[in-house]
């Protein structure tokens, strides 16, 4: 969903200056509180049919998925390997999983065109939101899986190279680069691609030149963006913990009603949640365009009369 100007366009030039990490969210807030229909459906539709999917396929193959009810005597470890061991080869979890990143990218896709186009003072419709989303759903799905596939490789890789020289040394000292490569490297991978799904949908960019787009953004304030993503999970913790209380006997019932009753509240506090993520990097995206290629320049220009 290449988000361009229609040629000829005279609209007003959207008002975009370089923002601060409070700036970005206090916007993504205003945004959400404006239209929270638009973003709460385009939330919705998805997470509804991801809930589908996992939960008709375990009414259809129970015994195709784990049962973590099976694991509730956390006293008895023996009892619980055997458990374990009895339910191995059940695949449909991770089928189920794989099967979700459809809806999952859909929502995705809808959710930051909305916030892209809402951000630059453009219309969006619920409708167009996810027509332009469905043409994204493939390059999507793909640049994701890319995506996973080069942070694990890279991650595994840095692993294994920084536990040799300890290995070989014997050097204690040494496994100081280990941690680093275990507990350190994940934030810098997450920091340096956290852009990589915006760019693929803002884009219609393959999983390469989304990764180095990524990159490219991003290098100089991988602080700010750590930034963020603590502030969005500090967001999400005080939404699990309101959801938790209001909800609470919902979760702690074992009865059918009761499990029904909190895939439903867990199903709504994704929900509700979903569009500050999306959101939040779409707008973090075109702050990193307005302080590294005067994207607010050349917006100004756009939005001039054009004379023949």
């Amino acid at each position: 969903m290449t988000m361009e100007a229609p040629l000829g366009s005279t609209a007003e030039a959207p008002q975009l200056r370089p923002l601060g990490v409070g700036d970005i969210i206090d916007r993504v807030l205003r945004m959400y509180r404006q239209r929270p229909v638009l973003f709460l459906t385009l939330s919705a539709i998805p997470n509804l049919i991801g809930v589908l999917i996992a939960q008709g396929a375990r009414l259809v193959w129970p015994n195709a998925f784990l049962d973590f009810d099976q694991f509730a005597f956390l006293n008895d470890p023996n009892r619980m390997l055997a458990q374990l061991q009895a339910q191995q080869g059940r695949s449909g979890d991770t089928i189920v999983g794989l099967v979700s990143v459809i809806p999952q990218s859909l929502g995705i896709a809808a959710l930051t065109y909305a916030a892209a186009n809402m951000y630059l003072g453009r219309p969006v419709a619920i409708g167009a939101a996810f027509r332009a989303a469905l043409a994204d759903v493939p390059r999507l799905i793909l640049t994701l899986f890319v995506l996973v596939i080069v942070l694990f490789g890279i991650w595994f890789a840095a692993i294994f190279v920084s536990t040799l020289p300890a290995v070989i040394s014997g050097i204690g000292i040494l496994i100081i680069l280990v941690f680093f490569a275990v507990a350190v490297l994940p934030f810098f991978l997450l920091a340096s691609f956290a852009l990589v799904p915006t760019v693929s949908a803002l884009e219609d960019a393959g999983p390469i030149h989304s990764m180095r787009r990524s990159l490219q953004l991003i290098a100089g304030s991988r602080w700010r963006i750590i930034g963020l993503l603590v502030l969005l999970l500090v967001l999400e913790i005080v939404l699990g913990v309101v959801l938790s209380a209001v909800f609470l006997g919902a979760f702690l019932s074992q009865s059918t009603a009761g499990r029904v009753a909190a895939v439903l509240v867990g199903a709504a506090g994704t929900i509700a949640w979903e569009p500050l993520p999306w959101a939040t990097l779409a707008l973090f995206y075109y702050d990193m365009r307005v302080r590294k290629e005067a994207l607010d320049l050349q917006l100004a220009a756009e939005a001039l009369p054009r004379t023949e």
